[in-house]
């Protein structure tokens, strides 16, 4: 069916305007004390150029991790109170294939959903997930009931799940250490966006 009608070319309605924005962020992990430091971040394409031409120079230790995060977030429909849900994904790499790099398929998928009015049980559901001890749909649940928004969380090559860690003896507290800085990067990229 066309947009316009057959006799006047009168648009039979208006094409709804797009209600994404899109959000990047570049964190570096110090690998001695895992704090994370934030060398890009931005909302606007003017921001964006000039900062990752300045990225190669502020992109820390050599041997630090680096979390690229991408937020896509989704406006409520006009007239409806509250946000829309969330796109968040977020890859880890290392300095010398750099920030925002050729990036690995999909690692993950969940669904985060925050708790019904009245009710404190919230929900997630792993849609896509790389092996049985994926944590993508426990960090999606929290984010969810953090922002009280759905939210939909990717992670690429994080790599970090608790028993791939213990299995090449990197042991679990160092794993579960590493999740959760990567936890604290993606919370204050929503905070910052939502």
């Amino acid at each position: 069916m066309s947009t316009f009608a057959s006799h006047g070319q009168t648009p039979l309605y208006e094409p709804a305007t797009p209600r994404f924005a899109a959000h990047k962020a570049v964190y570096a992990i110090d690998p001695v004390t895992l704090a994370p430091e934030r060398l890009f971040s931005t909302s606007s394409a003017d921001e964006d150029d000039q900062q990752q031409s300045d990225l190669g120079n502020r992109m820390g230790r050599d041997d630090a991790t680096h979390i690229n995060v991408l937020v896509l977030p989704h406006s409520a429909a006009p007239g409806k109170p509250g946000g829309g849900m969330v796109w968040v994904w977020a890859q880890v790499t290392t300095p010398s294939k750099g920030a925002f790099a050729d990036s690995a398929p999909m690692g993950s998928l969940a669904l985060g959903m925050p708790p019904r009015p009245g009710d404190a049980r919230t929900n997630a559901s792993q849609l896509v997930s790389s092996g049985a001890d994926d944590p993508t749909a426990n960090i999606a649940r929290r984010l969810s009931t953090k922002f009280g928004r759905p939210i939909y969380l990717s992670l690429n090559n994080a790599g970090a799940t608790t028993g791939s860690l213990a299995a090449a003896g990197t042991g679990v507290s160092a794993a579960a250490e590493k999740l959760a800085t990567l936890e604290r990067c993606l919370f204050m990229e929503l905070k910052r966006v939502l």
